[in-house]
């Protein structure tokens, strides 16, 4: 064992923390990103001593690539995806949610602090596609104030959501009748999209933004009322996912009625902002229906 490495498992920084305290203490420091423990900001010390320590699940991101650290309790999120991600890139370890979630860290990274219940993120794994977390990202500064990171606290709430989700379609019980209505309505508007994008021309020059969503949250089509509202040519909008543009305070509540989409249900007269492409927002009140896979 060279002498770095060496100094590595003893570290004091790592005394705490069980596995993953262990596993950091094994770390050839030499060859992460991150560099040796003692070359690094007090700012970054301090929260990884305290990620250690702390019962909750917690993760440390760090550096232009977001080079990711993690406590115990954060291994039930991770799954089978320790040990390998101790380490990483944050988009590497989430590569399915990253389109997503980049965004959000984006707005941690400018200096702004994040919080969100209950939101949902579709990963791959065991536990199944649809998974629901609540977690705080807190913006992480190097010694001279500039932002070089993000802190998280999680925790999933996909159990409490599932069983929201059964009690409600429990409560509504709907009707044979209250359902086909519901799915005429879905059908009419399902009719007017299509004939508008058949003529062309009214799908050209309405003002009404309309568009065709893929399953990757990533526009397919969009007319030209979008640019006309908004100011963002076609290009850049089908460049990033939606979230990419909805303000932060209603990225929750929009994922909800995505997802809602996603299960087949029409969303009726659903509001909420968009950022144009000067940085203003812009209230937008939307009616959504599934159609095939989009």
């Amino acid at each position: 064992m060279s002498q770095h490495d060496s100094h590595s498992l003893t570290h004091p920084l790592f005394t705490d923390g069980g596995e993953t305290g262990h596993l950091l203490r094994s770390m050839d420091w030499s060859a992460s990103p991150l560099g040796h423990p003692d070359t690094w900001p007090a700012e970054l010390k301090s929260s990884v001593a305290v990620m250690l320590r702390t019962p909750h699940a917690m993760h440390v991101s760090w550096g232009p690539g977001l080079i990711t650290l993690y406590n115990d309790s954060y291994l039930a999120i991770c799954g089978d995806r320790h040990p390998v991600a101790m380490g990483k890139p944050f988009g590497e370890i989430w590569p399915e949610a990253w389109d997503s979630l980049r965004p959000l860290t984006e707005i941690a990274l400018s200096g702004q602090a994040q919080r969100f219940e209950d939101r949902l993120v579709h990963l791959h794994g065991t536990d199944g596609p649809e998974r629901w977390f609540s977690f705080s990202w807190t913006p992480l500064r190097d010694d001279l104030g500039a932002v070089r990171g993000l802190v998280c606290h999680a925790s999933e709430t996909t159990d409490k959501m599932l069983a929201l989700r059964q009690a409600v379609r429990e409560r509504e019980g709907l009707t044979a009748a209250d359902a086909a209505l519901r799915e005429l309505n879905a059908d009419l508007e399902r009719q007017v999209i299509a004939k508008t994008r058949a003529r062309g021309h009214t799908w050209q020059i309405t003002p009404n933004l309309l568009a065709v969503m893929r399953p990757d949250e990533h526009f397919e089509e969009v007319n030209p009322a979008w640019t006309v509202t908004l100011g963002w040519s076609e290009a850049e909008l089908k460049a990033s996912p939606y979230t990419a543009f909805v303000h932060p305070d209603d990225l929750h509540a929009s994922a909800d009625a995505y997802e809602l989409v996603r299960n087949g249900e029409p969303v009726l007269r659903f509001e909420n902002r968009y950022r144009c492409r000067d940085g203003s927002y812009k209230w937008l009140s939307w009616v959504a229906v599934p159609e095939g896979d989009r």
